[in-house]
């Protein structure tokens, strides 16, 4: 009876503390365009944030790029994607998806670290069923990235040569 008594508590003790939010509900008015784009930068609407290209070979667009398909991505997968910056030349591009957290999710560097490494491993592990195991693939380390206005971000690079 007891013990019952105990793993009764115990299991209430933890689904009450479960998902209890860390912040207000966020209200996006998804009627609202993402942003707007004016020549080689990109004015947040919905979300307040700019990105401006690094130089002239890059290209901001809010279509999926036509190449994405041949690179081995799926359209229903990239929709989520709101925003795109693309090089053409070399077929790089970066995506940036404009979806707010949920109400409990709560983050600190050490996850967006976690987060950065798996992501690179994820790229190394395909490289390597791409190319066969000899596929010479240098990996960085990850480390703290500032960017203006966001509290958290990490950065890894992976250098490769097909």
């Amino acid at each position: 009876m007891r013990k019952s008594l105990l793993l009764l508590f115990i299991f209430l003790f933890i689904a009450g503390c479960a998902g209890i939010p860390v912040r207000d509900e966020i209200k996006v008015d998804l009627s609202l365009p993402v942003g707007k784009i004016e020549g080689n930068a990109f004015q947040g609407i919905r979300f307040p944030f700019r990105v401006s290209l690094p130089s002239s070979n890059w290209k901001i667009s809010a279509e999926i790029p036509d190449f994405m398909e041949g690179l081995g991505f799926k359209r229903p997968g990239l929709e989520e994607s709101e925003l795109f910056i693309i090089n053409p030349a070399t077929k790089s591009n970066i995506q940036i998806d404009l979806t707010p957290a949920g109400r409990t999710v709560r983050f600190d560097q050490k996850l967006i670290h976690t987060l950065t490494a798996s992501a690179a491993g994820g790229l190394v592990q395909e490289l390597k069923m791409e190319h066969g195991r000899d596929f010479p693939i240098e990996v960085g380390p990850t480390t703290p990235y500032a960017l203006k206005g966001v509290p958290y971000a990490a950065h890894r690079s992976a250098r490769y040569k097909v």
